[in-house]
């Protein structure tokens, strides 16, 4: 059933709320309560300042509330995730992009193999002695993702660790922006040696076969 704070609730989702909308303004004031229940169950404040006629959505946890969204999303303001994994979800995140642009031939769902990933992401992680130890430390960062609902196991391969298949979750899209990626292939890019290419694209790569 729809909730009567949700038109508020929307608008707040997309982005602050001023009063010189008069009739949203004075139902964000009339929910105001039912909306901090609702978002402060996900680890969100309404933050409104009544004199200055705004309000907005604020992710940034209060001292006592830090313990509680840890594990929560933003992955790269609150930084909950490994440099690794964050890394990995950087080069899925350009991989959903790839898939979109090329029309979505399978679907929306993009479904890799770990053994896909661990090739792009062989030279940007510490040198492993081999395949397999390098498809163990691949998995364990991608352990991180699944862990935040980014990547979904789809196949389980306990004889041959490059044949199971995620499905990348699209969330990716929404909670790692455009400025986000380019300050991280900016900060990675520094660390690379110059003759080092960011393996952010795989053009020979069949992720959705």
């Amino acid at each position: 059933m729809l909730q009567p704070y949700a038109w508020p609730a929307r608008q707040l989702l997309l982005g602050p709320i001023y009063d010189d909308d008069a009739r949203l303004w004075a139902a964000l004031q009339q929910q105001l309560g039912a909306l901090q229940v609702h978002f402060g169950g996900i680890g969100l404040r309404v933050e409104i300042a009544p004199q200055d006629g705004y309000a907005f959505l604020d992710d940034a946890p209060t001292a006592d509330e830090e313990a509680l969204v840890t594990g929560l999303p933003p992955l790269l303001r609150t930084h909950p995730l490994s440099y690794e994994a964050t890394l990995l979800a950087v080069v899925l995140r350009h991989w959903l992009g790839e898939h979109d642009q090329a029309g979505q031939p399978d679907g929306p769902q993009l479904r890799i193999s770990l053994g896909q990933l661990a090739e792009r992401v062989s030279l940007l992680l510490p040198p492993a002695s081999n395949q397999v130890k390098l498809l163990k430390s691949v998995r364990k960062y991608v352990q991180e993702l699944s862990d935040l609902g980014f990547l979904k196991l789809h196949h389980d391969d306990a004889l041959d660790l490059q044949n199971a298949r995620y499905e990348v979750r699209r969330i990716l899209l929404a909670r790692l922006t455009p400025e986000m990626l380019e300050d991280f292939q900016q900060e990675l890019a520094a660390q690379l040696p110059p003759p080092t290419q960011l393996p952010l694209a795989a053009p020979d790569d069949d992720p959705t076969t």
